[in-house]
């Protein structure tokens, strides 16, 4: 495959001379956040339990334990998460709200956010307008529905969307200060972060020699111990209460024998809103479409697509499988390419279509 470094950049569409148009995605972006915060606000049974999801946020900032169903929960996978809780906390301080009207106030904030940053990434890598960009964020939002199949609302993950989209925008542009200032602020959101780091070595390992590729390793590697460094620190720093090291257990062998056991009980119980039926018709549509595109792919997505693909088996590696808001970041890239695909398919006339 060609060299991603020379693959074509194209600025946004969105011209500054027509606030008309500046206006409408203004409106697009505002009324399309509501929609997807709204959705994950309100699916059944998340609703009942946003007491919980609130509450543990508070007890982030506050560095003492959650409470989920009763039960005490360390949480200490996500302490260092914090900057929803302490942008919270703030809010709540400045404007007086309740904590649950700023908790809802900032869903629909971080969702416009999402999606904002998904379509800029779209302007500036492929070769559309900005309203086929916006087509783009809602194929976005029916990708990220099931995500919100979980029972308790993670409210990092709009924002995860949002920086996993500057993450992929900045790896494609090759731009080594601003990708390594969004991936360390994106780690105080959620450690999945981290990721982006295979999509830069997917773009750039493999496009030279020894020197190069060994250049790149180096690179990803610095990147990725301070990476770890700052989300243990933070794991450590905001658990003061007893029995909390900051520490995630990485058990591959444990969330395979998980992830196999609710697959087979799906099998004995087949349902139509088992994460498994949604995750499993999102990767049939995706395999029969990249089969019939692959060696149309423009470039650099074929890696892009690779990367997304790594990503995706980490994931089920560190994550039980029926949590599928484990893979947005593998859905940011992989959305981006199914986009890729579409933009450069010109609609064929009336005369070329065959005969019936």
């Amino acid at each position: 495959m060609n060299n991603p470094e020379h693959s074509d950049a194209h600025e946004p569409r969105l011209q500054t001379g027509r606030p008309w148009t500046a206006l409408a995605v203004v409106i697009f972006v505002i009324i399309a956040g509501a929609v997807l915060a709204q959705l994950s606000l309100t699916l059944h049974p998340r609703f009942l339990k946003l007491d919980d999801s609130v509450a543990s946020q508070k007890a982030i900032f506050e560095r003492t334990p959650a409470h989920f169903d009763g039960v005490t929960d360390d949480i200490a996978n996500w302490r260092n998460r914090v900057i929803i809780p302490y942008w919270l906390e703030g809010l709540t301080r400045a404007t007086h709200l309740s904590y649950h009207q700023s908790y809802v106030l900032t869903r629909w904030l971080t969702a416009s956010l999402a999606l904002a940053a998904f379509m800029f990434l779209v302007c500036r890598v492929l070769p559309v307008s900005v309203f086929a960009a916006a087509g783009a964020a809602c194929w976005l939002i029916v990708s990220l529905v099931p995500c919100f199949l979980h029972i308790y609302e993670i409210p990092s993950d709009f924002l995860d969307a949002a920086f996993f989209s500057l993450l992929a925008l900045y790896a494609l542009q090759r731009r080594h200060l601003a990708f390594a200032v969004t991936l360390f602020i994106g780690l105080l959101n959620r450690e999945s972060a981290i990721f982006a780091l295979f999509l830069w070595f997917a773009l750039y390992a493999f496009a030279g020699g020894w020197p190069r590729f060994l250049r790149e390793c180096t690179w990803c590697g610095v990147l990725g111990v301070v990476g770890t460094a700052l989300v243990t620190y933070l794991r450590i720093v905001n658990a003061d209460h007893a029995g909390a090291n900051g520490l995630q257990t990485f058990a591959p062998a444990w969330f395979f024998a998980y992830n196999l056991g609710v697959l087979r009980e799906w099998i004995a119980h087949p349902n139509f809103i088992h994460p498994y039926f949604y995750f499993g018709g999102y990767l049939a549509l995706l395999t029969c479409l990249l089969a019939g595109q692959w060696r149309n792919l423009p470039r650099p997505m074929g890696r892009v697509f690779l990367a997304a693909g790594f990503i995706f088996l980490i994931s089920v590696m560190s994550n039980n499988l029926d949590e599928l808001r484990s893979f947005i970041p593998s859905l940011v890239l992989t959305t981006l390419v199914i986009i890729s695909i579409a933009v450069r398919q010109p609609a064929r006339t009336v005369s070329e279509l065959p005969a019936c």
